[in-house]
């Protein structure tokens, strides 16, 4: 029996399974993106290490950006934390990727929100693609 909060999601949980190191960024701005994503379930690390999942990153090319990248993390801009904070929901990371690496998350199960947000989107995708593939090329051109 799966018991559902009448609200949703959990928003303490939206982040559980997310390590991550924040770049280029003073405080108080530091401090209120370190707060929203604990808000939100994630674990705050000051440096990126193997453990670390995602890197906040304030522009591309500083230090941290540079070793994170190399390694293959996931960069994100700012927006996708304050976003979703105050959404109350893990919106779309896909626009705020500065680089897409390894998953940003570590558990292997997606919490039950994004997995419920992504089913449809995936059956969407898959409907457009045989539409696609079915339009004659006279009808593409018109």
């Amino acid at each position: 029996a799966r018991e559902r909060a009448p609200t949703g999601p959990d928003f303490s949980k939206l982040l559980d399974g997310v390590v991550f190191v924040l770049s280029g960024f003073v405080n108080p701005e530091r401090g209120r993106l370190r707060s929203q994503a604990l808000d939100m379930g994630a674990v705050y690390r000051p440096d990126w290490s193997s453990d670390c999942t995602l890197l906040v990153c304030a522009f591309a090319n500083t230090p941290k950006f540079r070793q994170v990248q190399s390694e293959n993390g996931t960069i994100v801009a700012k927006e996708w934390i304050s976003e979703s904070h105050s959404q109350r929901k893990l919106v779309d990371i896909e626009p705020y990727l500065m680089h897409a690496g390894n998953p940003w998350r570590k558990n292997k199960e997606p919490a039950e929100s994004s997995q419920d947000q992504k089913k449809p989107r995936k059956e969407h995708e898959r409907q457009l693609e045989k539409t696609h593939a079915k339009t004659p090329p006279s009808a593409a051109t018109k």
